[in-house]
């Protein structure tokens, strides 16, 4: 279909639209869903001929991960490289690596590491790195941005389109099926997640300091913090975490997760009685290190736990099997089939092995990405299922109205950046907030 001058082709599965989109961007795009070896066998195949095709037809790309379209430290850095790139090959840009980051509403992150920058701020940096490059660009090839952009910030992903048209730059979108679809989930799909008890939990943020910059920063930097304030909450399973892209949803949970340094205290309490939760990054393919399935299974514990894993890992993939077809029957392997190297098992593997220590609470962010609307609605509801079978909260952390019916608590998160007087640039408040709208 056609949207906004916009070409979108939808894909039924993750692998099938990588693949589609490597083509499109002559194959200058190593896969990483496939294990370290495809993806240097990829680089290495990267041929001079491969160079001079994009040369003679330049294609401005989004991949599916942002980050894979950002090789410096900083925006600023990133945008600067992009100015300083179109105004030796193009004619007309005429904006700065500054109004190129107003543009975007990324002003208050341009000193911001890039590695700190939330999954919406990341894409609405490779946006603007975009708009510098359709100076020079007669295509643009863009993967899935609708799972990275919540609602308020899809205004920057259409501008970007007409600047496009204006330029008569093509656009031609990669998306899976669903995945721009709006609507909250079924009164079916509520009724299949009210077969499963209710799983109460406690959160209880205290004093907690999240830093921005590098522990190895500039000579007399001073370091940017995200300060979270006191909160204390009795909530219940599944918890939806809502809010703007950038609010802070994702550094909180990687502070519950104990995935990223921080001062004070972040426990979440579930019925194990564990005080710190495991999680599902949005990125998977950053959280697997490369990793096959097969590598993944030796970091899962003993023979006994990884055994357990496998068997938790292949009940997830079961219940997604009605919506994604290709999935190997799990009957005959004991669990994950080792031969399958799609996505959704990846992240069933990742899921099982984070149930499997019984945390306080399992947290799954932006859930959806790399799978279909159906396929992303069964995986929810599988490990929905699991964990409350095993007495484990799940937090979904998501800026999609999907998930919307299916919450039996809420949590609203918002972000205030300090004034420009404050003592160290860059930092920023984050406040937690019970939504009254949950579904008890």
């Amino acid at each position: 279909m056609t949207v906004t001058g916009a070409v979108t082709r939808y894909f039924t599965t993750f692998e099938d639209r990588e693949e589609a989109f490597r083509e499109g961007v002559f194959s200058l795009v190593a896969r990483k869903h496939l294990g370290p070896t495809r993806f240097w066998n990829d680089f290495k195949r990267i041929s001079l001929e491969n160079l001079l095709a994009f040369v003679r037809e330049p294609v401005a790309c989004i991949t599916s991960d942002p980050r894979d379209c950002l090789a410096f430290g900083t925006p600023w850095q990133v945008l600067s490289a992009a100015v300083r790139t179109a105004c030796q090959i193009g004619t007309d840009l005429n904006m700065t690596a500054a109004q190129l980051a107003e543009r975007v509403g990324l002003t208050e992150n341009l000193h911001q590491p890039v590695r700190t920058l939330s999954g919406g701020e990341t894409v609405k940096l490779t946006l603007a790195k975009a708009r510098a490059a359709t100076v020079f660009s007669r295509r643009m090839a863009v993967s899935s941005p609708f799972c990275w952009l919540s609602a308020q910030n899809r205004i920057h992903f259409d501008d970007l389109l007409e600047d496009c048209a204006h330029r008569h730059v093509e656009v031609n979108i990669f998306a899976l099926e669903g995945e721009d679809d709006l609507r909250p989930v079924s009164e079916a799909d509520v009724l299949r997640l009210n077969s499963t008890p209710s799983v109460p939990f406690f959160l209880d943020l205290q004093g907690l300091r999240i830093p921005l910059t590098p522990a190895m920063g500039l000579l007399g930097e001073k370091t940017a913090f995200a300060t979270v304030a006191d909160f204390k909450a009795d909530l219940v399973s599944p918890c939806l975490w809502v809010g703007n892209n950038g609010q802070g949803k994702s550094l909180v949970a990687k502070a519950l997760a104990r995935t990223t340094a921080h001062s004070g205290k972040a426990r979440v309490r579930g019925p194990s009685g564990a005080e710190s939760a495991r999680l599902l990054f949005q990125d998977v393919m950053t959280q697997t290190l490369l990793r096959s399935l097969d590598a993944l299974e030796q970091f899962f514990g003993s023979a006994q736990e990884q055994k357990a894993a496998k068997a938790i890992g292949g009940r997830i993939l079961d219940g997604c099997r009605a919506s994604a077809p290709a999935v190997p029957e799990s009957g005959n392997q004991g669990g994950l089939a080792r031969h399958d190297t799609s996505l959704l098992a990846i992240k069933s593997a990742l899921v099982a092995a984070r149930l499997g220590v019984r945390p306080g609470a399992l947290i799954l962010d932006e859930p959806d990405w790399g799978l279909t609307r159906r396929t992303a609605i069964d995986f929810v509801l599988s490990v929905i299922g699991e964990a409350h079978g095993m007495g484990v909260p799940v937090i979904l952390i998501s800026h999609k109205p999907w998930w919307t019916p299916l919450a039996r608590s809420r949590v609203a998160v918002s972000r205030s950046d300090r004034s420009v007087s404050a003592k160290t640039a860059g930092s920023f408040d984050i406040r937690l907030s019970v939504d009254g709208r949950g579904h008890p």
